[in-house]
């Protein structure tokens, strides 16, 4: 029984795993969309390469736009698939 008491008033151990799985769940839960320079370079691709249906399916094409308007990222096209 004293154990339980000793675990329950010891002092919390906060390592940098849990404070970086603190972040990480507070980003997840709110609403804030992070991105990777990959991802970033993937905005660049063309629609229809693989780089970028990832990018879609993972982030939505919502996100999507909002991030190349941010960077000023424009897709880049093969003359096979010019727009």
């Amino acid at each position: 029984m004293m154990d339980e008491i000793n675990k329950k008033n010891s002092p919390v151990n906060i390592s940098s795993t849990n404070i970086y799985s603190t972040e990480e769940f507070f980003l997840q839960n709110s609403g804030i969309v992070t991105w990777s320079e990959l991802e970033d370079i993937a905005l660049q691709k063309s629609e229809d390469s693989p780089e970028f249906q990832l990018l879609e399916a993972t982030k939505g094409i919502k996100e999507i736009n909002l991030r190349r308007e941010f960077l000023g990222a424009i897709p880049t096209y093969t003359s096979s698939n010019a727009q």
